[in-house]
């Protein structure tokens, strides 16, 4: 590769409208939960670190990444001043049990904010996922999207950047406020090869393999022990049909 595409891959984003907002809301010693939303392959993991790095280059690592919310919870107990990002976060908020799991851990940032100085960042594809009430806990939110970069001719992340209008003496429980600060801004740049290799070596597979395991298995659950027999039982006849293993007697 050639020196100006490494440039082009890892360049700078120190001065974009959002790491500057992230920034000032650090200063004025305030901790935010951000969420980044997008389709598949959009870029949502590699803007999250991006900016991530950006904010502390000292600290952040592949270490502060996680697709568990138990090792999500540990992680904030260990850390102070830093960057937490729960990839995957959907798996977390939808397993069945998550309603009591993920509010305690909700619970857990915004009683030790003050003197944790914690970020969250969570990703996910659509934001609705988040539930109803830790909607209102959300501080930003970042879409991100693959666009056609005219001067360098390739597709790269651009991201939409939103804040929410929070309402902090309402009791009404509307819905939350969001006011979009700037549309498609970028193009942001991939996170150092450091922290992005190791992710796709040994964090993008293990991620994908643990949530199906999970979802798998809260299924499982939720059928109970006679849908696991019958499903077993039907495993077990489909391989019985299977033409290769089945010995056909010829006519006589």
């Amino acid at each position: 590769m050639e020196n100006s595409d490494l440039e082009v891959k890892y360049r700078s984003t120190t001065n974009t409208p959002f790491v500057n907002w992230l920034k000032r809301e650090i200063r004025n010693g305030n901790t935010p939960i951000v969420v980044f939303c997008g389709r598949q392959r959009s870029g949502k993991t590699a803007t999250a670190m991006r900016f991530a790095y950006e904010i502390y280059p000292d600290k952040f690592s592949f270490e502060n990444v996680t697709s568990d919310v138990e090792k999500f919870v540990e992680l904030y107990e260990k850390f102070d001043h830093n960057i937490i990002i729960l990839d995957e976060a959907s798996d977390s908020l939808y397993v069945y049990d998550w309603n009591s799991l993920f509010q305690k851990v909700f619970s857990t940032i915004n009683d030790t904010q003050a003197y944790k100085q914690n970020i969250v960042f969570l990703i996910l594809p659509m934001v609705h996922k988040l539930g109803k009430i830790h909607r209102y806990d959300v501080d930003g939110i970042i879409m991100t999207r693959k666009l056609r970069n005219w001067e360098t001719k390739k597709q790269e992340i651009y991201y939409k950047y939103q804040i929410h209008m929070k309402q902090y003496n309402d009791l009404t429980m509307r819905p939350p406020r969001v006011m979009t600060i700037l549309d498609w801004c970028g193009p942001v740049p991939l996170p150092p090869p450091h922290i992005w290799d190791t992710y796709l070596s040994e964090g993008q597979k293990q991620f994908k393999d643990k949530i199906m395991q999970k979802n798998l298995a809260a299924m499982l659950k939720k059928k109970g022990p006679k849908y696991q027999r019958e499903r077993a039982n039907l495993d077990l006849k489909q391989e019985n049909r299977d033409p290769v293993k089945l010995k056909i007697q010829p006519r006589t």
